[in-house]
């Protein structure tokens, strides 16, 4: 497996980050998977440079792009599972990452009730984000012809992949994409898939401010199973095995 790495860094990355990455690289030279620094540094355009960073990826003889964002905060080996599911047929496959929000909630939308546990398979959504997602190639050399190639006399040309798109919705009259949503949207009109890998947690990172008050705030639990489950005003249930009651997020 041949692993290349579409990062965009457009802002310092933590040195938490950093070791993350390190790692990553020790681990892939660890098994023999041979893996393509492709980091687009400097471009404040989210999706220009993931765009730049895919097309990178398309020119080369790599499997599967794995896109992380420098605000993550991941394990090496579930880089790994996600690029090894992608290549056993899971189109785009990632993990969930929580919006940076005052109230976090899942950057993708939850399938009615997701089962976080060690022993779930990977779940389809209708739509996802790509903070920490692995793409196989068969998805982007799908979008290539559908697509023109900007940018024709600059050093690194460019497909739109992940352009912002606004689509037509039942419900709102208009959605406005973002550039991962986008991207995971037109894979999907040419018939690939999206998942989520339900083993998988990442952390997100955000400044916060503290005060004396944050001391009074209960611990914050260690990554075990939890159910997710929409409601019908629009929330998410989450239930904890042996905890204290539900908790709802809007």
């Amino acid at each position: 497996m041949h692993i290349y790495l579409g990062l965009m860094v457009w802002r310092d990355m933590s040195a938490r980050h950093g070791d993350c990455l390190t790692r990553l690289f020790l681990l892939c030279r660890e098994r023999g998977i041979q893996i393509t620094n492709g980091t687009i540094y400097g471009d404040a355009l989210v999706s220009r440079a993931q765009s730049v960073a895919a097309s990178c990826f398309v020119r080369s003889d790599a499997d599967v792009m794995l896109t992380i964002g420098s605000d993550t905060i991941f394990e090496p080996e579930d880089a790994i599972q996600l690029c090894e599911y992608a290549c056993e047929g899971y189109d785009i496959i990632g993990a969930v990452v929580m919006k940076r929000e005052e109230n976090p909630i899942p950057a993708c939308p939850i399938p009615g009730t997701l089962v976080m546990d060690s022993d779930q398979r990977p779940v389809e959504v209708s739509i996802m984000g790509t903070g920490f997602t692995a793409t196989h190639r068969r998805v982007l050399d799908a979008m290539v012809p559908t697509m023109p190639l900007t940018a024709q006399t600059s050093p690194l040309p460019f497909w739109p992949f992940y352009m912002p798109a606004v689509i037509e919705d039942a419900k709102d009259g208009y959605l406005y994409l973002s550039e991962d949503w986008a991207m995971a949207h037109r894979a999907k009109k040419l018939g690939f898939k999206c998942w989520i890998d339900p083993t998988v947690r990442v952390g997100h990172l955000s400044t916060t401010m503290l005060t004396m008050e944050d001391m009074l705030r209960p611990r914050k639990a260690a990554a075990g199973p939890m159910r997710l489950v929409v409601t019908e005003d629009g929330g998410i249930d989450v239930e904890i095995p042996d905890a204290e009651p539900s908790l709802t997020v809007h």
